[in-house]
């Protein structure tokens, strides 16, 4: 039965149409489009891609302006672009999946010539609102103002030389690494200012943009794609070149698809930074769709970060609600929080404060 007999709207999603994106997008693909001989491993989720999606690839600042402008319902959104849609629109995001990295990456670079503190002039790829805005805030963290210049992402990988520097996205990266005699990873830039991973794309929509059914496939897509990941670097090579082992290193060590506490700290420690640049009062938060299944599945993955980055001794939940402050002081004393203190944490705490704590239980 389609999606219009059982009374189901399609939902319209633009992808990022990078390399990095494929394994988000893998089970949608797959359903969507599969080649010869492909197999799909769960028969009924094939059957909710078909029925549930339209699927289009476009630059990331294109994505964002086609949510905007609401041609499309969902959209692979990078951060910055989140952000400043969230000032005029309501938007949630898709728990769990997210395109990010816990330092280089890659494919986020600042090449030129010349050293960073050097550069007069700095080409800005016109394809990524949030690597434009990370290489301005990291400038600024080293002293260093130079003129931003909007370039098309078609001719960026040629915009450095002399005193100008060039920021590239994408996979236009993987090429201009030995070209320069200085590049910059920022990915690795990031991670060294703030101990954090950066999150340069996620799911968001409007609030009722998806339901929950709609939001477990997505993440299922995700789940094939991890599980498939030497499979996209091979046909990806096949169709633009260069060797599926780097693709599938890529894949494996430099890129990171789960949004869970460190990330969300990091998106957080992005968003008010901006603000501070900007001299701005609103503060964005990252909210997430609703409905019984995705609050548990942020639960569990929320569980799943803090047993991941914090240390193995046993938590002390406790029944009773507890303050914010109670909460800063524990985690920065090295005290373990339930998952549900820490998403209370994350709702209630300031990202300076969490911050703090995140520094003292370091040190």
């Amino acid at each position: 039965m389609s999606a219009s007999a059982k009374g189901l709207r399609r939902i319209r999603l633009a992808a990022v149409s990078f390399l990095n994106a494929r394994p988000i997008t893998y089970g949608l693909e797959r359903a969507l489009a599969p080649g010869p001989g492909a197999k799909t491993d769960d028969t009924e989720d094939a059957a909710g891609f078909l029925e549930r999606f339209d699927l289009s690839f476009d630059l990331p600042s294109r994505c964002a302006e086609r949510l905007a402008a609401g041609d499309v319902d969902l959209a692979l959104l990078p951060t910055a672009s989140y952000r400043a849609i969230e000032a005029t629109m309501e938007l949630r995001a898709v728990p769990g999946v997210a395109i990010t990295s816990f330092g280089d990456v890659r494919t986020v670079v600042l090449v030129g010539d010349v050293p960073w503190n050097q550069m007069t002039d700095i080409a800005l790829d016109g394809a990524s609102r949030s690597s434009a805005a990370l290489v301005r805030l990291l400038s600024r963290e080293r002293g260093v103002d130079p003129r931003f210049v909007a370039v098309e992402h078609e001719h960026i990988a040629t915009a450095a030389r002399g005193t100008t520097g060039a920021l590239v996205i994408g996979d236009a990266g993987f090429a201009v690494a030995d070209k320069y005699a200085h590049v910059y990873d920022l990915g690795g830039e990031w991670k060294r200012l703030t101990g954090l991973p950066f999150v340069y794309a996620l799911w968001a929509g409007r609030p009722d943009a998806i339901d929950d059914h709609g939001v477990a496939l997505l993440q299922k897509s995700l789940a094939a794609g991890l599980d498939h990941r030497a499979e996209i670097a091979r046909a990806w090579a096949e169709a633009h070149g260069g060797a599926p082992s780097m693709y599938e290193r890529y894949l494996t060590d430099n890129i990171r698809y789960r949004l869970g506490s460190e990330e969300l700290s990091g998106v957080g420690a992005f968003f008010e930074r901006l603000r501070l640049d900007e001299n701005v009062e609103r503060k964005t938060r990252v909210r997430f769709f609703d409905g019984a299944y995705v609050k548990e599945h942020a639960r569990r993955a929320s569980m799943s970060a803090v047993s991941d980055s914090l240390s193995d001794s046993q938590s002390d939940l406790r029944s009773g609600a507890r303050s914010t402050d109670a909460l800063l002081s524990d985690a920065a004393a090295g005290g373990r929080p339930s998952p549900e203190d820490f998403i209370r944490l994350y709702a209630d705490a300031s990202t300076l404060d969490i911050g703090a704590a995140a520094d003292a239980r370091r040190r």
